[in-house]
């Protein structure tokens, strides 16, 4: 599982051989939340870059916010392809920042894309993940602790018209967020493109804390306002 970085420069290089010609974007965005649960910060600004191709999808950020810093790098390779569907496999690295506590986070799994018509497309993975967590001010013996388990995504978008995207995503982590997997994250996001290539979106988040359970409850909201271009 800790070669996951070799795997995902592995997978953007075969990618980038074979992938095409893709579509690059970069983003800013400013992140808001409701300040229940976990959340150690009530805003933070990210700026993201991704890349996309019938062969290759990647994307990268870096998010800020008071004492903490998150670090994130996916890729995925698609080298089966039918006539509405792909197949291949991805991984992901992150690395967190917290000030008292660092942690690092490891996936790889499989990855399908499904587009039954022209205007609608569908998406999952599924994943192996390894966390990470090391606590300097604990005793040097018991600074670490590893978590292993399973993260699970779905992604659904359609394009209403040629400058307007509706995405609905169901997965139990984010770019930036990566609980266990009993914390699935709800997220509906709406995407505007200008004439100049630069669009605005906006996502209404909400995550659900041991949402299988009889204890189930809302652990966090936010919102995230963004803009982009595509070169």
């Amino acid at each position: 599982m800790k070669k996951c970085l070799p795997l995902l420069l592995l997978l953007c290089a075969g990618g980038l051989l074979s992938a095409g010609e893709g579509a690059h974007a970069l983003v800013f965005s400013l992140t808001a939340n409701d300040g229940r649960g976990i959340d150690l910060y009530r805003t933070a600004t990210s700026l993201e870059y991704s890349y996309d191709s019938p062969r290759l999808t990647a994307r990268s950020g870096v998010q800020s916010a008071s004492k903490i810093t998150d670090f994130t790098l996916q890729a995925a390779y698609f080298p089966v392809i039918f006539k509405k569907m792909c197949l291949g496999a991805g991984a992901l690295y992150h690395y967190g920042d917290m000030g008292f506590a660092r942690e690092q986070d490891f996936y790889t799994g499989l990855y399908v894309r499904f587009r039954p018509v022209r205007f609608f497309n569908m998406g999952a993975d599924v994943s192996f993940t390894l966390k990470i967590t090391r606590i300097p001010a604990l005793p040097k013996d018991h600074q670490e602790f590893t978590d292993r388990g399973i993260a699970v995504a779905f992604r659904f978008s359609s394009d209403i018209t040629s400058r307007i995207r509706v995405e609905f995503d169901i997965s139990s982590y984010d770019l930036y967020r990566h609980s266990l997997f009993l914390n699935p994250l709800f997220a509906l996001t709406g995407t505007y493109v200008f004439r100049n290539r630069c669009f605005a979106a906006f996502t209404l988040a909400a995550q659900y804390s041991d949402l299988f359970t009889l204890t189930s409850y809302l652990g966090s909201a936010f919102i995230r306002p963004a803009i982009g271009i595509i070169l």
